[in-house]
């Protein structure tokens, strides 16, 4: 599908490693629940606990440079712990994930860099982005037609 808006978690790609994170540390959602509004305060820190128990010990070495800025993306907008070598792996692969990944754009790159100079340990990093049923909700509000789609920053296969 692509992407829907110009965050970091605004495109498929970014779902996909979202989704190999939390498959690695365990913490995959329960879809078959109903979510309780009530409860998302506790859960946040509850989610920040599960995933920081379970990332000792975890090798992240064989994921690429878009993979490594996502990892490091998810824990900070998770509230969890990032440990330094993490962080220092996502910092370091931004121009690369840059180049090679289509739908990682400027504004993205840019929201990376600055989490990852700034973040604090427990406190969860609201990076800005776009759901794609609120976006898709936008264009029926407006009555703008056409897709949801953002173009990526250069032609595919380019």
């Amino acid at each position: 599908m692509g992407a829907w808006s110009d965050g970091l978690f605004d495109n498929d790609t970014a779902l996909d490693a979202a989704y190999l994170v939390e498959e690695r540390l365990g913490v995959l959602p329960n879809y078959d629940e109903e979510p309780d509004p009530e409860a998302e305060e506790s859960t946040q820190a509850e989610a920040a606990a599960r995933i920081d128990a379970a990332m000792p010990g975890l090798d992240w070495s064989d994921l690429d440079a878009y993979q490594s800025v996502i990892l490091a993306g998810y824990l900070m907008r998770a509230g969890a712990k990032l440990p330094d070598d993490v962080r220092q792996r996502a910092l370091d692969s931004v121009d690369e994930a840059a180049a090679e990944e289509d739908y990682f754009y400027p504004a993205a790159q840019e929201a990376v860099r600055a989490a990852l100079g700034r973040y604090k340990d427990g406190s969860p990093w609201p990076f800005d982005q776009k759901g794609l049923f609120e976006v898709m909700a936008e264009k029926i509000e407006s009555g703008e037609s056409g897709l949801v789609n953002v173009p990526p920053r250069r032609p595919v296969g380019g």
